[in-house]
């Protein structure tokens, strides 16, 4: 069942608004934004962020640490695993290589500040 992230009222398919709190879910290209309420991307990263740390996820050694890291536990933990959500993922770095180590795993990735 889905909830109202501000009231936690339920809601259904067809609510655009809260029947609770009268809160409305904002749209962005057809998706529902959940993220904080009244967040602002601005506020937390430049608008250039993204673009930046693109270029630096793909060689500095705590992001290749880190991936490789997220890949040993994987292997171990989830060695059957089929689908994979990387929630906070930012410029998408560990799902392109995600990708390619695991072509055949149903990635998606997600992200509270939408130039990500």
């Amino acid at each position: 069942m889905r909830r109202c992230l501000n009231c936690s009222s339920p809601l259904t398919a067809a609510n655009q608004c809260c029947p609770g709190c009268q809160k409305e879910t904002q749209i962005h290209d057809g998706i529902p934004l959940l993220g904080a309420s009244g967040s602002k991307t601005e506020d937390h990263y430049p608008p250039d962020a993204y673009r930046r740390l693109l270029g630096l996820e793909a060689n500095h050694f705590w992001f290749r640490s880190r991936r490789k890291m997220i890949f040993s536990l994987l292997d171990t933990y989830f060695p059957e695993r089929q689908t994979l959500l990387d929630a906070g993922c930012g410029a998408g770095t560990t799902l392109i290589e995600l990708h390619r180590a695991y072509p055949e795993l149903c990635l998606s990735g997600c992200d509270l500040n939408l130039p990500a």
